[in-house]
């Protein structure tokens, strides 16, 4: 058995200041460019409010691009 190609390897993005229960990776959408990763459970703003981790690629590296949050629900209202 042979090893994969480094371009099929899988990447790794971790979730900064994140928790095990955080649920990091919960869904996750990649293209050439840029990944995004779900981590319903994070407590940024709120209880298990979420958050989503935007990646971008760099050589053969990801490198954390930005982060987003919900906004505050009772703005929301």
């Amino acid at each position: 058995m042979t090893s994969p190609p480094a371009a099929c390897s899988s990447p790794r993005f971790p979730n900064p200041n994140g928790q095990g229960q955080d649920q990091a990776g919960f869904s996750v959408g990649i293209d050439s460019t840029f990944a995004i990763v779900g981590v319903p459970r994070s407590d940024t703003l709120q209880p298990n409010g979420g958050k989503a981790l935007v990646y971008r690629r760099s050589g053969n590296s990801w490198v954390l691009d930005a982060t987003i949050v919900p906004g505050n629900p009772s703005h929301n209202a």
